[in-house]
């Protein structure tokens, strides 16, 4: 049984590992969108050389911008509505109608019928929550699981002397640290010894620190959009303050899980210190 969940931890971790350096080097890749496939039903005449393609779309989870159409396995191009219509020439481009609602205007690569020319066209939506910067918050909490594994094994003099000695010791001591260095960490909420003082105001000052500097820097960047001639031109005020707090919360959440996990780590290794020993 510890031989399948040493397995099973070092194949999940590999997966976040690998999942995290590709969203970071490459986010736009196909991979990271969701694909669906268009019927000829759903392709409807336009203008000139384009057709059009009815969208129902949730923007928060899934960005207009990201959005990508596929003839075969060639991307079409984006672009102007307009040239869409005069040129063609597998081009696209995306139309808002309001309240979730787009109209995708394209035309093929031949300027032919979709609906009768046999090939498949195909769109790919990429989820906001796929980005470089979730790449890298999931790449630092593997960097941060692995800091702890090896604060782990060089704090006691035993486990060091013994990795340094034959490294492939490692996955026993990755079964003690499993077994009992994981399950400690989730008796944190029940530590009885009392925060120092000094260090209590320490981790609150980091909190508001960190709370502030997020909702400042998503305050300026939807200053200059509310500011100059944008998307939020055509919405309410009510529209605007509720993109300025979803998008600070989007912020303000990884950035909190980070400061926890480093708080956790400090009352962790606070509490096992030896009697005595202070700061």
């Amino acid at each position: 049984m510890k031989k399948f969940l040493r397995i099973l931890i070092l194949f999940i971790f590999t997966l976040a590992a690998v999942f995290s350096i590709l969203l970071i080097i490459k986010p736009g890749a196909s991979i990271f969108h969701l694909k669906q496939r268009l019927s000829s039903a759903e392709i409807k005449s336009f203008d000139g050389h384009a057709f059009y393609i009815p969208l129902n779309l949730n923007t928060r989870v899934y960005p207009p911008e990201g959005l990508l159409l596929f003839e075969d396995d060639q991307p079409l191009r984006k672009t102007f509505t307009t040239q869409v219509i005069e040129t063609g020439l597998g081009s696209y481009s995306l139309s808002e109608q309001g309240n979730g609602f787009f109209k995708i205007v394209f035309s093929t690569t031949d300027n032919d019928d979709p609906t009768n020319n046999g090939k498949q066209y195909t769109l790919l939506f990429k989820p906001a929550i796929l980005n470089r910067a979730t790449g890298l918050s999931i790449l630092l909490l593997l960097c941060l699981g692995i800091a702890w594994f090896l604060i782990f094994v060089f704090k006691h003099p035993s486990r060091r002397k013994s990795f340094l000695a034959k490294p492939l010791t490692i996955f026993d001591l990755l079964d003690e640290f499993s077994g009992s260095e994981i399950p400690r960490a989730f008796k944190l909420i029940s530590i009885t010894q009392p925060i120092p003082e000094p260090r209590r105001k320490l981790w609150t000052l980091l909190l508001l620190l960190t709370i502030g500097a997020s909702f400042l820097y998503v305050l300026m960047e939807w200053v200059f959009f509310v500011t100059k001639p944008s998307f939020m031109d055509l919405m309410g005020w009510g529209e605007k303050t509720e993109i300025l707090f979803v998008s600070s919360f989007g912020l303000l959440l990884p950035s909190l899980v980070l400061l926890l996990l480093f708080a956790g780590l400090d009352g962790l290794y606070r509490n096992s210190d030896p009697p005595g020993y202070s700061y």
